[in-house]
């Protein structure tokens, strides 16, 4: 049921293109992908080499790239090569929630959706003492919107308002493309 709800969080973006930072067993990426169209992109980042061919094994064959290693070098290549992502989910070390956070906001497209896991429960002293530091940032940037959900062990929602244009008409091509993306959606 939970998977199912972070599935429905996922589509609000209407995401062609999805970064799942934390992989882990590959529980959240399984739901992500349930939410992705077909042509739709899913990358995994995750530096344990056992958990991701876990993960690996567990969405068996569906279309996800995995990559092994360091979140922010990844994240960092991304950003060099100018890539963008529709719709990203944060769940790694928690000390880094803060760079990450911050480079996924350069990442995400404008209306883009990010959702960070374990916003209320801790395992440790350091990893609160990171996530009580977001919980002053993230109300008070004007980068986003966010609301918190008391969900399991917390999730952070957030739409990325910064680069958007809701002021300016819809060009035709950009009606076309919501038409095409609210056609994909109902079937």
């Amino acid at each position: 049921a939970s998977a199912s709800r972070f599935s429905r969080f996922c589509r609000l973006a209407r995401p062609r293109s999805a970064l799942d930072i934390g992989s882990f067993t590959g529980y959240a990426s399984s739901a992500i992908l349930e939410a992705l169209p077909e042509e739709a992109e899913l990358t995994c980042l995750e530096v344990d080499r056992d958990y991701t061919r876990l993960a690996a094994s567990q969405l068996g064959g569906r279309q996800a790239n995995f990559m092994v290693g360091q979140a922010m070098d990844a994240l960092k290549r991304f950003e060099k090569q100018g890539k963008t992502f529709d719709f990203i989910a944060l769940d790694a070390d928690k000390p880094q929630h803060g760079e990450y956070y911050n480079m996924s906001l350069k990442l995400l497209r404008p209306g883009g959706v990010l959702i960070m896991f374990g916003m209320l429960l801790f395992p440790t002293l350091e990893d609160q003492e990171a996530m009580e530091k977001l919980h002053e940032i993230l109300p008070n940037d004007t980068r986003i919107t966010t609301a918190q959900l008391p969900v399991g062990c917390g999730i952070q929602l957030m739409v990325k308002l910064e680069g958007l244009t809701p002021h300016l008409p819809v060009s035709p091509e950009e009606a076309a493309q919501r038409k095409r993306w609210e056609l994909e959606s109902e079937i």
